[in-house]
């Protein structure tokens, strides 16, 4: 490594450890989850040189492991390679959701370990540990007789299964939405330095498209599930339908506002958008998206009359 990429991968390891310190403080996690892979990116896109990024990910191992211990190393592994990952996506000219979505299943594989490295138990054990609080809890706040605690207690169960099953598809949308903010910050800051490659192609997430291809996925998906089958089939269809219909519905969303925003009413595009969700319309919404798919409306729909 040259003396100026030293000098910058000294700068973003100590901006990355100020972010840490605040994570593992418990002081604004959810933000401080947003701004720790940003350093690495940056500095990935600066070096433009892959073995340097992957030494800073090492000083950054390092460095979390000396003030965190394990939890330390288990963040970096988290963030700091999802860092990485969007960094050297943008600096390879990776597609914007390739990019977005290998660091969200990175983030995904990474939070089972985190669960385990904090409390010792891992998913499964969570998972039963919550339900016998919320039980003792719903017994301890409530007056029902015993056959409506019982009926009540059913319902939270039923509820916390179908969780359990979509759990590794709502890891993967929360990466998403996670690696979504971290990149949309990185190339703003990015641009503002000067540093973004020559030919990088910013592209707007409401652009995205789901092809038709994923829409008949879909519905294969849900006609195989109406047949018995067997748990862990039936959980991996659950969680892959799941997966593409949430991305049919933020088309279907993305589709609304970009009508009403044409005809300069974007206001009532967000409400409806709103009370859609709110009122259990979620599905037309996403009928919207699986629509386009197919006729590819939403160039005619987004012109102003």
């Amino acid at each position: 490594m040259k003396t100026r990429a030293l000098v910058n991968a000294a700068l973003m390891l100590a901006i990355y450890m100020i972010f840490f310190v605040f994570y593992n403080m418990g002081i604004f996690v959810d933000i401080m989850s947003i701004l720790l892979p940003i350093p690495i990116i940056i500095y990935s896109v600066t070096a433009q040189r892959v073995r340097d990024v992957l030494w800073l990910c090492v000083g950054c191992f390092i460095g979390t492991f000396l003030l965190g211990s394990v939890y330390g190393v288990v963040t970096t592994l988290n963030y700091g390679v999802v860092g990485a990952i969007l960094g050297i996506g943008i600096l390879k000219q990776w597609p914007y959701w390739q990019r977005i979505l290998n660091a969200s299943i990175v983030s995904a594989i990474s939070f089972p370990i985190t669960i385990y490295v904090v409390s010792g138990l891992n998913i499964k054990e969570s998972v039963e540990q919550m339900v016998k609080e919320l039980e003792t809890l719903i017994y301890s706040i409530t007056s029902l007789s015993s056959g409506e605690n019982s009926q009540l207690l059913e319902q939270v169960h039923h509820s916390i299964e179908t969780v359990t099953m979509l759990f590794p598809t709502i890891l993967i949308l929360v990466g998403l939405f996670s690696a979504f903010f971290s990149d949309t910050l990185s190339t703003l800051i990015l641009k503002r330095m000067g540093r973004l490659p020559l030919n990088f192609k910013k592209e707007r997430v409401q652009d995205l498209k789901v092809g038709s291809f994923w829409a008949i996925v879909l519905l294969i998906c849900q006609a195989i599930r109406i047949i018995p089958l067997n748990q862990v089939v039936d959980c991996i269809l659950l969680n892959v339908a799941f997966f593409i219909n949430m991305l049919f519905l933020l088309q279907g969303i993305f589709i609304i506002m970009a009508y009403f925003k044409s005809r300069h009413q974007r206001g009532l595009g967000l409400l409806i958008v709103i009370l859609a969700l709110i009122s259990g319309f979620s599905s037309l919404v996403s009928i919207i998206g699986i629509m386009d798919s197919f006729l590819g409306y939403r160039e005619k729909l987004i012109v102003q009359k």
